[in-house]
């Protein structure tokens, strides 16, 4: 695996609050200690109880693993499940595929890997769509051509956990293939299951989130953190939703987002007149779900650099997945508007 580390730039100044990017989701061996049927029973009762609590709370959102086989599996038991699986797909709360299967690396083929790449993104597309994220979590190692392939198929960004070198020592990377070919990479800090006992004793989870911050700190800095919640054959609690918002309610200065790893890895920018200071209560919502511009590079709410119309600073940037590499009010922009415009420079992450 061949490595750059990102700028440090893109951690620049405190972001209020932090935020936990909470993503539910379960690791599904389809054959381990246990033969493949009694395996598949399972999953049908998770993915049942997961259908029925993703349907009673549209709050819930769910990463099934990175393997369309989860879901033949299931429908063949389960035929009516398919259309229950779509609407969820298509409100953006379920997130499958690309791939048709989680393969070891090392025990098959390249062509095996494309083709697998390739029937599951086909698959996924049928019920929806497809995750587009090179979801490889539990390989023993990495062949120096993933990255090139996951770019011939379209695929920006990849996960992983094993086969990392110990030269990462940040949550986002670029992996760099043979060619030259690139994707952004997200290092899961701790496994795929690193947030899989964060919510085991609900009444400790405010103080338990800040721990888990803190502790992520070397990784992420003051960005935003992941935090896989799930594990081997797991499905999320049925009171997820509001644990979560008991946690929020409790603190500040961490806000706990519950996601699909799609919505967490793909860039986002909102810009433009907001009518209201970044610390006015109503954009609240606002920067709990996204990284203010201005203040990723240092400057602060209240900092004459960024008055926008007249004193006040009232146009704004935000963003998710993206590096700030500079932002500022275009003072030589005149009068032709009672609103300055803002600049930013932004870019994918790692910058």
């Amino acid at each position: 695996m061949t490595a750059s580390l990102p700028a440090t730039g893109a951690d620049r100044g405190p972001v209020s609050p932090t935020v936990i990017h909470l993503v539910p989701h379960t690791h599904w061996d389809r054959e381990w200690y246990e033969p493949f049927q009694v395996f598949r029973m399972r999953l049908v009762e998770l993915v049942d109880e997961l259908l029925d609590s993703m349907e009673a709370d549209d709050r819930l959102a769910f990463t099934l693993d990175g393997q369309v086989a989860t879901v033949d599996d299931y429908v063949e038991v389960r035929p009516a499940g398919r259309a229950r699986i779509e609407r969820l797909i298509a409100e953006g709360r379920l997130a499958i595929g690309p791939w048709q299967i989680l393969m070891d690396e090392f025990l098959v083929s390249g062509e095996t890997i494309v083709r697998n790449l390739q029937t599951g993104w086909h698959a996924a597309e049928a019920l929806g769509a497809a995750m587009p994220v090179g979801y490889l979590p539990d390989m023993f190692g990495h062949v120096a051509q993933m990255p090139q392939i996951l770019r011939r198929a379209g695929i920006g960004h990849a996960v992983v956990w094993r086969g990392v070198p110990a030269a990462i020592d940040r949550h986002a990377f670029a992996w760099r293939a043979p060619d030259g070919s690139e994707v952004r990479t997200e290092y899961l800090v701790g496994g795929y299951g690193n947030g899989a006992y964060l919510l085991a004793i609900p009444d400790r989870l405010a103080d338990k989130v800040a721990r888990y911050v803190e502790a992520g700190r070397a990784f992420y800095g003051n960005r935003s953190i992941l935090a896989m919640y799930g594990t081997d054959h797991a499905v999320p609690s049925p009171r997820l939703a509001e644990i979560v918002a008991d946690a929020n309610a409790r603190r500040d200065d961490i806000v706990v987002r519950i996601e699909t790893l799609t919505r967490y890895i793909q860039p986002v920018i909102v810009a433009g007149d907001f009518n209201a200071p970044i610390t006015a209560a109503e954009l609240a919502p606002l920067a709990a779900s996204f990284e203010e511009a201005f203040a990723t590079i240092g400057v602060a709410p209240d900092d004459p650099r960024r008055q926008t119309c007249g004193s006040a600073a009232i146009d704004h940037v935000q963003t998710r997945g993206l590096a700030t590499r500079a932002c500022r009010v275009v003072e030589e922009a005149g009068d032709a508007s009672d609103h300055r415009p803002v600049a930013a420079d932004l870019a994918i992450l790692p910058a």
